[in-house]
């Protein structure tokens, strides 16, 4: 393992381990009147995921472990995919859709405990690092998914170096706008059908959905003025009818802000406007890069920052995974922010994306590479430089 990857190893684990809410995501989705789903995503992390796009073929494979490191749940897939990859798990996503139009997008959610399948459920053990491909590979439909869960014990494989799996709750969307979400909770595996369609973190999703009852005093409509014995006392200004919305980028905040905002837009016409509705609302919980924060480890001004007794260097900026110094030495400090978005089409099977550095939408779409005979499995790095459409040229004599 290089240098990079164990620094990356131990700040993920510190992350993980001791900052629970350091690593934000959110998901949604929007149904247009033509029937388009459109299904929005954000992924926010500490350090850079190095996250790629994977193109898994039909016919492919698969087998994953039981706890004990022997066979588990081995199939062939039925479905050719598109999944999200990161930190260098090259086969094991944490987002995707195949071209049936279903979707999964996994959330941190550190409150959660996957199964423990016995012995003798070795054959249907099934890791939790090849659980989206389990889905993507063989179901169509949110409903599939939900009749098979019970077929497989889902286990959470230690990731290297982390001392533990990746903690992840699960929203399943199809192309016909039915959402379920999985959750693991004490070590049984809760689901629940959603049709409210929002994901962020913790807690689990029950208790988001009763917390949605605080805001319903919000309004896009401007309050009306009121008479103050005789005085007119009117509002500040357009949008005050949602004073009180968080603003914060905590999980609950994100999923009132997000659900609310999604409930009160007037339906997109078409797949167009259902992109571009769905892009504007996830801007909403974009984090830009030192916004939000986490002291890793006290050391020396004049010392490589170091965590669990690794030395992690003098990092700093983004392009170092967001980590830094704190001004005048002190903690070690992880900078999370929004690495990358997803838009996904499940009616279109159009991937489209964007990342922190380029923000001009990149699409990739399935039913081309589904089409190919014997496709390999592909890939393509999921960063970009910054770019800016030159419209110099574009402009016209006003007559």
């Amino acid at each position: 393992m290089n240098r990079f990857m164990k620094i990356l190893c131990i700040v993920m684990a510190v992350c993980l381990g001791l900052v629970p809410c350091a690593n934000a995501c959110t998901s949604f989705y929007v149904k247009a009147g033509d029937g388009t789903v459109v299904v929005a995503r954000s992924n926010e992390f500490g350090i850079d995921a190095k996250s790629q796009i994977v193109f898994e073929p039909a016919g492919k494979i698969f087998a994953s472990k039981s706890p004990d490191g022997g066979q588990g749940r081995g199939w062939t897939s039925k479905y050719a995919f598109l999944g999200i990859n990161g930190m260098g798990l090259k086969e094991s996503f944490g987002d995707g859709m195949n071209e049936a139009g279903l979707s999964v997008e996994a959330l941190y959610f550190t409150e959660g405990k996957y199964e423990t399948p016995g012995p003798e459920e070795a054959a249907n053990a099934l890791s939790s690092n090849d659980f989206i491909s389990w889905i993507l590979s063989n179901f169509a439909t949110a409903d599939e998914v939900k009749k098979e869960l019970s077929s497989v014990r889902v286990w959470g494989e230690t990731v290297e170096e982390l001392g533990g799996p990746f903690l992840l709750h699960f929203a399943v969307h199809d192309a016909t706008g039915n959402c379920i979400v999985i959750e693991f909770i004490k070590g049984e595996k809760k689901v629940y059908d959603h049709p409210i369609g929002v994901m962020t973190n913790m807690p689990e999703l029950p208790w988001q959905i009763t917390n949605l009852r605080n805001f319903v005093n919000l309004n896009p409509l401007i309050p009306k003025a009121k008479d103050f014995n005789g005085v007119e006392i009117k509002p500040t200004g357009t949008g005050s009818g949602w004073l009180g919305i968080p603003g914060d980028w905590s999980p609950p905040s994100r999923f009132v802000r997000i659900a609310y905002l999604v409930n009160t837009a007037p339906q997109a016409k078409d797949r167009t406007a259902a992109l571009n509705l769905a892009k504007h609302i996830l801007n909403t919980v974009d984090i830009p890069l030192g916004a939000v924060q986490a002291e890793l480890k006290s050391h020396s001004p004049s010392k490589e920052s170091t965590v669990n007794g690794a030395s992690l260097g003098n990092l700093s900026g983004k392009e170092n995974g967001g980590q830094g110094k704190a001004k005048g030495g002190g903690d070690a400090i992880a900078k999370e922010y929004t690495q990358w978005s997803l838009l996904l089409d499940l009616s279109n099977r159009v991937m489209y994306y964007y990342t922190y550095d380029d923000m001009n939408l990149k699409s990739i779409d399935l039913k081309k590479l589904a089409a190919a005979v014997d496709a390999p499995v592909q890939f393509i790095p999921m960063v970009e430089d910054f770019s800016v459409a030159d419209r110099t040229n574009k402009l016209a004599e006003m007559k």
